[in-house]
């Protein structure tokens, strides 16, 4: 172990921490310290002005220290595992008693917080090329960490979010397969674009993330016929007229047919908003297939290609 003399005060220091095991039974206090040495070679610093003395005078002592903080020491100064710290009369003081290893990991830091209202739905799933987030669109964030990427999404009005591979961040309207493929968090250890000391997922491997559902908001009398159904050339509708709209959700869908004097809608394939008059059903679909983001709103869903999402008028 490499010691340097302080001038002016005869106080120790050590080279750098090498961040090494964390402090155990006994020795529960981690510390960062400015100096870390054995009392007797400071005894009269850390005896007179300091008030401690212990009674081995090759006691390893810290002068100046400070909990460890949880992100780390500070630059310049250690970290050691001791028995005590005792706050003194001097700046030289706040002594770490009875220490060790100085060279001590501090804590990990806890997980950020997360945006109010969202939480973990999975630490580490399975992805594949067909996704595991419905309608994901993904953007690669230079900046990218869980709380970026959720900042991300919510504001486009997703309410599920993924990071993966460092810099990629999911969005999308919900979960694919249901229920998350969870594989081991050690997949997901990719350090993220926007701060290293964070996870972003790994090859192939997600963090998910789920916040507040976006509200459908039907109109008043509406109501859910087929979450997902086949359509056909023929049309499921009876007497289906269609408009393409740039701000189609089920809700503007529903109130443009009743508008229109329909009693049944559907969305289909993001911007297509279908009315009729009734509703021939050919078989319902999985809602999984029913996963085009919609044109008015990317965290619903409208449909896809020749799937539609039905709606009834029942008054």
């Amino acid at each position: 172990m490499l010691l340097q003399a302080v001038v002016g005060l005869g106080l120790l220091s050590l080279l750098p921490p090498q961040g090494v095991a964390a402090c155990g039974t006994g020795r529960s206090h981690v510390l960062c310290c400015m100096n870390v040495a054995p009392w007797s070679t400071n005894s009269y610093v850390w005896g007179n002005i300091c008030g401690y003395t212990p009674s081995d005078p090759s006691e390893i002592v810290g002068a100046r220290c400070i909990p460890a903080p949880a992100g780390g020491c500070p630059s310049g100064s250690i970290g050691t595992c001791c028995a005590g710290l005792v706050p003194g009369p001097s700046g030289q003081c706040a002594l770490g008693t009875n220490c060790d290893n100085p060279n001590a990991t501090p804590p990990p830091p806890p997980p950020p917080a997360l945006p109010a209202g969202w939480t973990l739905a999975s630490a580490c799933s399975q992805d594949d090329g067909s996704r595991m987030l419905l309608a994901d669109a993904i953007t690669v964030l230079p900046d990218n960490t869980p709380a970026a990427c959720i900042a991300h999404c919510a504001g486009a009005g997703y309410s599920y979010a993924g990071v993966e591979y460092g810099s990629e961040c999911h969005c999308g309207a919900g979960f694919v397969h249901g229920a998350l493929d969870g594989i081991p968090a050690a997949r997901c250890a990719t350090p993220c674009a926007g701060d290293a000391a964070q996870t972003c997922g790994g090859a192939w491997a997600i963090q998910l993330y789920e916040g507040p559902a976006p509200a459908a908001g039907l109109p008043e009398g509406w109501a859910v016929a087929d979450a997902c159904a086949s359509d056909t050339p023929g049309r499921v509708l009876v007497g289906d007229r269609m408009w393409d709209l740039d701000d189609n959700t089920p809700a503007t869908c529903c109130q443009l047919c009743q508008d229109n004097g329909y009693t049944w809608a559907g969305v289909e394939h993001a911007n297509e908003c279908h009315c009729g008059t009734g509703y021939n059903a050919v078989y319902s679909a999985p809602t999984t297939l029913c996963m085009s983001s919609c044109s008015g709103d990317p965290g619903l869903t409208c449909g896809w290609e020749w799937y539609i999402q039905v709606y009834n008028y029942v008054g």
